[in-house]
């Protein structure tokens, strides 16, 4: 089981299979992390971005608030957490 290491508090859809998912990090993340959007982490998305305080950056660490930029497929619809693979 994954730990949540990024908690969504609102994910929109930025084109196809790219998301942006705004909210707080739990444990830091860095660009091209693989994080799951289910603790079982069928859905797997790469962070492709991260912004904070509307700048660029390569790393959002743990208890900051941002938006990640995520590539890939989502399995469920609206997922309220983000989710360490592996």
């Amino acid at each position: 089981m994954g730990t949540q290491v990024f908690a969504v508090v609102s994910i929109v859809e930025a084109g196809p299979n790219t998301w942006n998912a705004s909210g707080r990090a739990y444990e830091d993340v860095h660009l091209g992390d693989v994080l799951a959007d289910t603790p079982a982490g069928p859905g797997q998305l790469r962070v492709s971005g991260i912004s904070t305080y509307g700048k660029p950056t390569d790393l959002l660490s743990r208890m900051m608030t941002g938006t990640l930029q995520l590539s890939g497929q989502l399995s469920i619809l609206a997922p309220t957490g983000l989710y360490r693979v592996g």
